[in-house]
Order: C-alpha cells, then sequence, then structure tokens
C-alpha cells in the first residue's frame, strides 16, 4: 500500500508543478485520507528520528539553525523549515524526498510544526523529541487563549520518546515539565536578561515579574551586533549573524537540542556553522537591491513578536520603514492584537502601510501620534519602498500571507529573491 501511495502522491505533485501549482500541501491531503500508515512508516526509517519544534514565536528560525547544526556535522537532514508546518505539509515534504523506490535517504528529520498540528502530527508518529520555544497570546481566532495553547505544547511533549527541550524562563513551559516522563533538557537566559525577554503576562500588567531559575544545559549571557556568549560548562562567545534579541534565544534553544541528540557539543565546529548561517526567509531576511540598497523582510504575528521586532528599528538607521497587514486565515482575522504593541519605536521615521488591513494600521499608529503614508496597491507600496539610494536600506514588518506577497512582488520587478514559499 506504501509504495501505491507513494506514486499517486508523486504523480500528483509532478502535474501540479506542471501546471505552475504550489504541491506543498494537496498529494499530502490525498494520501493522508488514503493511507494513515504512510507517514508513520516513512519517518520510522530514519535512524536518528523526528525532532519537532515548537512554540509561538521562533520556529522557523530555530529550525533552520538546528537543521544547519546537524548539516554542519555530517547529518543527512530532513526538515520543512521553509513551511508546511501541518501534517499532510509533512507528508508532501517526505513524498517530495523520497525516491520512486520508497527510500528516504535522511538520518534525521527536523519538523518545524504549530501547536495544534504539533498534536495532530504525534498522534501519527511519536516524536523522538520536542523542542518547546515559548507559549504567547498569538491569534486568537485559530488558537483561543493561551492556556490552551500551553495545553496543547503539553500534549506534544508528552507523546516525546527521549528528551523534551524546554525554555526554562517562560512560566508556563517551566510547568509543563511537571507532566513529562522524558529528560529534559533546561535552556534559558542570565536575570541581567529578564527586562530584555519578558514574559506573555508582563506584556499586559507591568507589576508582573519573572525570572525562573533552574539548572540550566545551555544560557544565553550576552549578546552584541555580532556575537553572543552561551555558557555551557563554560562560557563561549560565538558569532551572530542573525539580528534581534529572540533570534540570540533561539541560537541557544537550538544548541540545547543538539546537545540532547548528540550528547555533547563541539563549539570550534559550531562556531563555524554559526558563522556561514543566514535568516530564514522573511525572518530577517535581507534583499539586495540591483544598487546595493538593502529590503529586510520582517514577519510579525503577534504583540510578543513584533513588540522584539520593532526593537530593530533602535539597532539600524532603517531610512524606510513599512507594515503590510492581511487578515486571511494564515494570519488571523482578528487584527485588534496591533493595539497590545507599542510602536513608539517608529516615531520621527518614515512610516508606510500597505496590505487589506492598511487602514486600521494608519490608525493604530495615528493613536500613538505617528503619522503614516498609507498605500492601498501592495505593487504601488513595493515600488515606493524599493526606491532608495545604493547605501540606503528598509524594513518591511508584514503578516505572513503579505510576507509572500512582497517577496513576488520584489521578485517580479527584477530583483533576486530566492524562489522559497512564492
Amino acid at each position: 500500500m506504501n509504495y501505491i501511495s507513494l506514486f499517486i502522491g508523486k504523480t500528483v505533485m509532478l502535474f501540479m508543478r506542471l501546471m505552475g501549482r504550489n504541491a506543498n500541501t494537496l498529494p499530502g491531503l490525498i494520501i493522508e485520507r488514503i493511507n494513515k500508515k504512510y507517514l508513520k512508516d516513512s519517518l520510522s526509517k530514519l535512524e536518528k528520528g523526528v525532532i519537532v519544534v515548537t512554540g509561538t514565536n521562533g520556529k522557523t528560525t530555530t529550525t533552520k539553525i538546528l537543521s544547519s547544526l546537524l548539516e554542519g556535522l555530517g547529518y543527512r537532514v530532513l526538515t520543512n523549515q521553509t513551511g508546511g508546518n501541518y501534517v499532510r505539509g509533512v507528508i508532501s515534504l517526505v513524498l517530495d524526498k523520497s525516491s520512486w523506490t520508497n527510500k528516504l535517504n535522511y538520518d534525521i528529520a527536523i519538523l518545524e510544526l504549530d501547536e495544534a498540528h504539533g498534536v495532530h502530527f504525534a498522534n501519527y508518529f511519536n516524536p523522538t523529541g520536542v523542542v518547546t520555544l515559548n507559549i504567547l497570546r498569538d491569534q486568537m481566532d485559530r488558537f483561543g487563549e493561551i492556556d490552551k495553547t500551553a495545553e496543547l505544547v503539553k500534549k506534544i511533549a508528552k507523546k516525546a520518546r527521549s528528551f523534551v527541550v524546554i525554555n526554562s524562563n517562560d512560566p508556563r513551559l517551566s510547568k509543563i515539565s511537571n507532566h513529562l516522563s522524558s529528560r529534559i533538557y533546561w535552556y534559558g537566559y542570565a536575570e541581567d536578561l529578564k527586562d530584555v525577554f519578558i514574559s506573555d503576562d508582563q506584556h499586559y500588567d507591568k507589576n508582573v515579574k519573572y525570572f525562573i531559575e533552574h539548572k540550566l544545559d545551555l544560557s544565553l549571557e550576552s549578546y552584541s551586533k555580532n556575537a553572543l556568549n552561551v555558557k555551557a560548562e563554560k562560557s563561549y562567545q560565538l558569532p551572530f549573524n542573525l539580528s534581534g534579541s529572540y533570534n540570540a534565544l533561539n541560537i541557544v534553544a537550538a544548541l540545547t537540542a543538539l546537545k540532547a541528540i548528540e550528547g555533547k557539543l563541539d563549539f570550534v565546529k559550531i562556531e563555524k556553522i554559526l558563522s556561514e548561517i543566514k535568516p530564514a526567509f522573511g525572518r530577517g531576511e535581507i534583499i539586495k537591491l540591483a544598487n546595493g540598497a538593502k529590503v529586510q523582510l520582517q514577519l510579525v504575528k503577534n504583540p510578543s513578536g513584533f513588540n522584539q521586532s520593532l526593537s530593530l528599528v533602535n539597532e539600524n538607521n532603517f531610512d524606510k520603514i513599512g507594515i503590510v497587514i492581511n487578515d486571511r486565515y494564515a494570519d488571523g482575522r482578528d487584527v485588534s492584537w496591533l493595539y497590545d504593541t507599542d510602536f513608539k519605536n517608529l516615531k520621527d521615521n518614515q512610516v508606510f502601510t500597505s496590505g487589506i488591513r492598511y487602514l486600521d494600521m494608519a490608525v493604530r499608529l495615528k493613536h500613538q501620534g505617528i503619522e503614516s503614508k498609507n498605500i492601498e496597491e501592495l505593487r504601488n507600496f513595493v515600488e515606493e519602498l524599493i526606491d532608495l539610494k545604493e547605501d540606503q536600506s528598509a524594513i518591511i514588518y508584514c503578516t505572513y500571507t503579505a510576507m509572500l506577497e512582497v517577496r513576488r512582488l520584489l521578485r517580479k520587478t527584477g530583483v533576486s529573491v530566492e524562489g522559497v514559499g512564492l
């Protein structure tokens, strides 16, 4: 039955691509309906098993970092770091990467899965390990209240056969540890950074103070624009090519997962690998224009993530700042979360808005005394943003579907943009 499923899935995938269609979902959906055992049977072939990366923010970047580290150490890594973070997406990935003789020539899978689809996946296949990043208030129309999200993450973590990596400083993740039988690997940050990585509750109540101490396997001691200091059995300085405090912590999460997989860390090799890692698409991705000007794309989807990524405005001297807000299903239909985001960093900057909810964004900015240039047509917005001189730069904050549209429009203007996700 698996050979028949493989043939059907790969044939559908081939025809879709010949028609110029994205084949990330439909082939997997078909196989999910006709052969419930296909995914489990395929992933069981992987000698080092399957690692699931889940949590509200940072899944794509952490998945890419961990995959890059493992590949740098000689592993053949199967990963969905460019999207498809749901069961049918994983099935499509497996179909695509399997040979026509049903061989899956990989050692380990590192899979990004959102909290809801992660539970669905874990019911199909018990992962070897689970990496948990954070639990923050996210798209309520999709995930509901934050404590429900915590329950979803707990269900995924309980399915881990070998280990669970936990962010010690997330209060809801720390509580999950009480329900686990697998070995726990803890990571977190030094107390000096507690005002940088604030918990979800602190976004809504400044009197809430969290700093949870555990005996950490790895800890983020400090970070700067080009380097970060990590404490394991001793302190190490590592290159930091990914902008933003949140990415410093994502690196520590990936390193902790690597320790869980390998048993030890070779920091000489790690330093070399990290020096070559580039941002995942749309997550701080920097696109160079023909004249040398730079456009940075930054995905936003909830108040915590947006607040943290707005710090980039202070760290960089951007000439133009764009915000593109869509409200399609993948973005979250409810955009009221924009009022829990603090845009004070944008004052005295040239700000442009666009996207389906561009006027909502303009009103939100106006509430904080920030004037913006509001452009309904996204094509016109992109043309305005990339009209930069060779020594200038811009950042575009965008929701998920908006990010894909911006990348596609940039590509149409002749800019070299990786085709992933288009």
